[in-house]
């Protein structure tokens, strides 16, 4: 089981330039991916993208690359655009008969200098950043694993929660049956005092019979059961992408079953582990959003 959040970071120091990537994730019903990378490597947006659709199918996910160039840029001089300059300069001179050119100002001003690294061109320098990004993916998904064994237990111990109330509710049906007998007897015997009683108990049993199938809840007990059963086989043999899916779906069908439960055996004796069940249903219907 692998969760959806996670961090990552890798890095890579040469002599002559440092690369740093890291990427971080949280849930998604798609993925999304946002690359944060500087304009000069561009040219590296699709490697790097499929290098990322290779290791998720969900999720919202947030690449950012940090570079230092350590390398000599190349230094070229725009001569064109400088003569052009001159020759407005050389207007101004002579309106301002001064032979002052500003030089500082023209360079700083109109970029007549260009640096161009060569940093860009070197195929090691684009090799090292897919490098580097494949370790910043496996350390997310360290964390993301170990974030996955956490979910697990927890909905491991919910359904163990899930299961002891399903046996606390089915320990107290014999005694809601006796006692809804028991008030039903007393009632009829309350509203028909002059009713011929000797064959009350028989007729009273038929009624009872079709009223208490109405609160028979074993069905949906059952269904709560088996719905455990596949959710247990899912989480320790399946450690695939979409897991969380499933899951989902799962417990969908379960909080289905629990309301149908609350619904039909609504009273005192269930009340608190139907309560539970519930609570513990939703609880894990959230946490699995986050898992791939």
């Amino acid at each position: 089981m692998i969760s959806m959040t996670g961090y990552g970071k890798a890095s890579a120091i040469k002599d002559e330039y440092e690369i740093e990537i890291e990427i971080k994730s949280v849930n998604a019903k798609f993925l999304d991916l946002k690359c944060y990378i500087p304009k000069e490597v561009n040219y590296l947006d699709l490697p790097l993208r499929t290098t990322v659709n290779q290791h998720y199918k969900r999720g919202s996910i947030e690449l950012r690359m940090h570079y230092v160039d350590r390398t000599k840029p190349q230094i070229r001089l725009n001569e064109e655009k400088l003569k052009n300059i001159k020759s407005v300069f050389t207007k101004i001179r002579s309106i301002l008969k001064t032979d002052q050119l500003p030089m500082e100002y023209l360079l700083k001003e109109y970029d007549l200098i260009e640096f161009k690294s060569t940093l860009f061109d070197r195929n090691d320098f684009n090799l090292d950043i897919v490098a580097v990004l494949k370790k910043a993916i496996a350390n997310q998904q360290k964390m993301a694993q170990k974030e996955g064994i956490g979910i697990k237990k927890m909905i491991v111990k919910s359904t163990d929660m899930i299961i002891e109330s399903l046996l606390g509710i089915e320990n107290t049906i014999p005694k809601f049956r006796q006692e809804l007998f028991d008030k039903m007897k007393a009632r009829i015997q309350e509203v028909l005092p002059l009713a011929n009683k000797q064959n009350l108990e028989q007729r009273l049993m038929q009624e009872l019979a079709v009223y208490l199938d109405k609160y028979d809840i074993q069905e949906e007990i059952n269904r709560l059961k088996e719905h455990i059963d596949t959710l247990h086989k899912y989480i320790s043999e399946n450690e695939g992408n979409d897991l969380g899916k499933t899951l989902s779906f799962i417990f969908q069908e379960m909080q289905r079953e629990a309301n149908t439960l609350g619904s039909k055996y609504s009273n005192y004796h269930s009340f608190a582990n139907i309560l539970l069940i519930k609570e513990e249903v939703e609880k894990c219907r959230e946490i699995v959003q986050n898992v791939m």
